[in-house]
């Protein structure tokens, strides 16, 4: 079976995204010192995706290079509010009571 360049960038394009996904949870366990919270934070990249796939297909649009880079970019959005918002909960878990960590 002949391999051609595209298939083959898509499998290093792949790889490179689950690698950086792992580096990306182990040094999130290391900041937040726990194994949950940063599963929680990368549960929204699947989020992030569904959104971009939604966006190519309903417009009938192809994905090129330029815009991977805005998908890698947007998920890093996507990631940077998860992490706000737990930060956030996190520091109203510590300093208030649970009602309104629950409220907010």
């Amino acid at each position: 079976m002949v391999r051609t360049c595209k298939v083959i960038w898509w499998e290093e394009f792949i790889a490179a995204i689950i690698m950086a996904i792992l580096l990306t949870y182990i040094l999130l366990v290391a900041l937040l010192e726990s194994f949950s919270q940063p599963f929680i934070i990368l549960t929204t990249i699947p989020i992030g995706a569904i959104e971009c796939d939604w966006f190519f297909n309903s417009n009938r649009k192809s994905i090129s290079m330029i815009s991977l880079m805005a998908i890698v970019m947007l998920i890093g959005v996507v990631v940077n509010n998860a992490i706000l918002l737990l930060d956030q909960a996190n520091r109203l878990f510590r300093t208030s009571d649970m009602e309104d960590v629950l409220l907010y």
